[in-house]
């Protein structure tokens, strides 16, 4: 893929769904049953097939479970004109002390080399597939019509970690800035996605590509695997998350 800057254009913006049913035991993931993450799976599959308007969805597996039940449910749930790919392969042959966030890099590297939809988008929208978001119609339709930027993310501690949830880039900011990082992941050692990503960001905006925050703060709603507890869901903290946003995105580009 030729390594360009993005160009100021209306995207196509693709939904990736990143999926690990089966995890085995790696470390720092509390949520560890395939049985409930099946479950969770095909919940925001669901969601997703119905309540995100025209995006299409990159649904990616990494343990090689079988996907027989989520495809039957984008069958009978995918609106007209919805594309549901689904890709598949036995990617958790590395050491369980590396965690979760190394897996979830080889989904992303695997949803890129073997994905039809996302050869042909502008923008990847990467989301937690156990995970929902709300407002999603409305921030693909933002991303869409924004200036573009090469990656756009929420990030956190003095800048030096970044939500990894939800994120949205371009193909060529994966592959030349994260995806050659991918070694640097260590759970164990506390060098976990969201450092990582981080520091591929850091290093992109040195080389003169563009970042920016989300164009509004993801409403995600669903189970933290690392906690196993449900993510807090109001209203009011959506209001006051939207808020903040605003006034951290003044501040950044003041």
């Amino acid at each position: 893929m030729n390594m360009t800057k993005v160009n100021k254009s209306t995207s196509n913006v693709v939904v990736l769904l990143t999926a690990c049913i089966s995890p085995g035991a790696i470390i720092k993931t509390a949520r560890l049953d395939p049985v409930v993450r099946l479950a969770d799976y095909k919940w925001a599959l669901k969601e997703w097939c119905l309540h995100s308007g025209g995006a299409h969805l990159v649904f990616c597996e990494n343990s090689g479970y079988d996907l027989a039940e989520l495809k039957e449910i984008a069958r009978t749930n995918a609106r007209s004109g919805k594309n549901v790919e689904f890709l598949s392969f036995n990617g958790q042959d590395f050491s369980s002390h590396l965690g979760k966030g190394y897996g979830e890099m080889r989904i992303i590297e695997h949803a890129l080399e073997k994905s039809e939809i996302i050869k042909s988008a502008s923008l990847i929208l990467k989301v937690t597939g156990r995970l929902f978001v709300r407002n999603n119609q409305q921030l693909i339709q933002e991303l869409s019509e924004s200036t573009l930027a090469d990656v756009y993310c929420d990030l956190q501690s003095n800048l030096s970690m970044s939500d990894s949830r939800v994120f949205c880039a371009t193909a060529p900011f994966i592959e030349k800035y994260l995806l050659p990082r991918a070694e640097e992941i260590n759970d164990s050692a506390h060098m976990i996605f969201e450092i990582v990503l981080a520091r591929a960001i850091h290093s992109a905006l040195a080389e003169g590509w563009r970042w920016n925050l989300l164009p509004l703060t993801p409403w995600i709603i669903g189970v933290a695997g690392t906690s196993n507890e449900s993510i807090p869901d109001s209203i009011t903290g959506m209001l006051l998350s939207q808020i903040f946003r605003r006034v951290k995105g003044f501040v950044l580009a003041r």
